[in-house]
């Protein structure tokens, strides 16, 4: 053996899964998966912020069929009319959130300005991660060799949930 020669890793040998592109496929494949779940959650997390997919007698909102579905399967992982009694129209606000505010001397539907900040916070957080998703995904398919897997993993991440949801009762 020459003597400018390195010695091989044993770690390399042994777990060949644990080199940096092995890593690295396998993170491309996992996200380009996960990515269309990761997304929607995300996008319907901002529009919950703001109760939009609530109805608001109060101001005469009653939301979009979509916002409503979308809502729903968010928060109960169905697209069936939502069971949750915060979700119904009209719906009073909760006895805990009543007993909250009266404490604090508000009326239930006032928000502290530590609150909206907090909200729009994390309308920034998940818009960002929309973007950064969006961007690594773009990355995969342009810049990675597999496109077509990483195209089939980000189709099958889209497909595979709406099948459960549609076919399995």
């Amino acid at each position: 053996m020459n003597i400018r020669q390195p010695m091989p890793s044993r770690t390399r040998e042994r777990r060949p899964w644990l080199r940096p592109q092995s890593l690295r496929m396998w993170h491309t494949y996992c996200a380009a998966l996960s990515a269309p779940t990761m997304l929607f959650f995300a996008l319907t997390g901002m529009l919950q912020l703001f109760d939009f997919h609530k109805a608001r007698p109060d101001v005469g909102y009653q939301p979009p069929a979509f916002l409503l579905a979308i809502g729903t399967l968010h928060k109960n992982q169905t697209i069936e009319a939502s069971r949750d009694p915060d979700d119904a129209a009209g719906a009073k606000p909760h006895k805990h959130d009543a007993i909250a505010d009266g404490k604090r001397g508000r009326t239930p539907k006032t928000l502290t300005s530590g609150q909206v900040l907090l909200k729009w916070y994390a309308v920034l957080a998940s818009a960002s991660f929309v973007i950064t998703a969006l961007m690594g995904l773009y990355m995969s398919v342009r810049l990675r060799g597999d496109k077509k897997a990483v195209l089939a993993l980000f189709l099958a991440g889209i497909f595979l949930p709406l099948a459960i949801l549609l076919v399995v009762p």
